[in-house]
């Protein structure tokens, strides 16, 4: 699935993974404090990590991820100009930067 896939050929497939990694903890996190809030602050802290880790991890990979030639960011480009249930999809499937063609 991943041969052809432009973030594995330039080594950027474990940043993606690491932001998927970081969200997920984060709404654990969040839940987790959602949950255990008992109104002494026990639970505003893990509703604190757990936004810091979700909202970092995808600000991390909107950054993070871009093309080595163009600079282009190909996780932003993903999540600003696709619908919601494409954008994984078409970050995926990318074979090339779609600004350099490179």
């Amino acid at each position: 699935m991943f041969q052809n896939s432009v973030l594995a050929r330039t080594g950027q497939l474990w940043k993606v993974q690491g932001a998927i990694c970081a969200v997920l903890v984060g709404a654990v996190a969040l839940l987790y404090g959602i949950a255990s809030d008992t109104g002494e602050g026990g639970g505003l802290l893990w509703i604190a990590v757990g936004l810091l880790l979700g909202l970092g991890g995808l600000a991390l990979a909107c950054v993070g991820v871009s093309c080595p030639r163009c600079g282009a960011r190909w996780v932003w480009m993903a999540v600003s100009q696709r619908s919601a249930g494409a954008y994984g999809t078409w970050l995926v499937a990318l074979s090339r930067c779609p600004k350099c063609d490179a």
